[in-house]
């Protein structure tokens, strides 16, 4: 119903204020090939979450170094990935796509011996990674936790390559 050569963006995150013009947006769809495999019995399932953050607008608070639950989730994986042997069940997080995630949880799937171990690991990353953001984010929490022994269906080592990848070096 509209008709014209020229769009005028009058946008504003703030009441009283108005922009003309925007950094505009656009949507991308990643496909990751995936596979899925049924595990060996005796694996125990580890949830690790990420949560407390701030979160934000992408365009409007992203000069405040706020901190991003996909890239922290990301890194947590990739430093477990070089000492121990898991696979990834599911990860989510974020709840829109112009925003600085708040959250995220991840499922992964590890030996019984390893668990603990990954456990205790998280929290020693809590640690690290809390004193890096204690100036903006005062209520950041990572945690772990195991659910005990599992059948779950898990990503294989591939794919589980491919997804601590994306959140370490794609997301931002």
């Amino acid at each position: 119903f509209f008709q014209g050569k020229i769009l005028l963006n009058l946008d504003s995150e703030d009441e009283g204020e108005i922009f003309i013009g925007c950094a505009g947006g656009i949507d991308t769809v990643i496909r990751l090939p995936y596979r899925k495999m049924v595990l060996p019995a005796h694996k125990f399932a580890v949830q690790v979450k990420v949560k407390g953050l701030q979160g934000g607008h992408s365009g409007a608070e992203i000069q405040k170094q706020l901190g991003n639950a996909h890239k922290i989730m990301g890194r947590v994986l990739y430093a477990l990935a070089k000492d121990y042997d898991f696979n990834i069940v599911s990860t989510n997080g974020g709840n829109a796509a112009n925003v600085i995630a708040q959250y995220n949880t991840t499922e992964i799937i590890a030996d019984p011996a390893q668990a603990q171990d990954i456990i205790d690991a998280v929290a020693g990353l809590e640690q690290t990674i809390y004193a890096e953001f204690a100036g903006q984010e005062p209520t950041l929490s990572l945690k772990a936790v195991s659910d005990g022994e599992t059948t779950l269906k898990a990503f294989d080592a591939d794919t589980t390559s491919h997804v601590i990848g994306f959140l370490y070096g794609a997301i931002d």
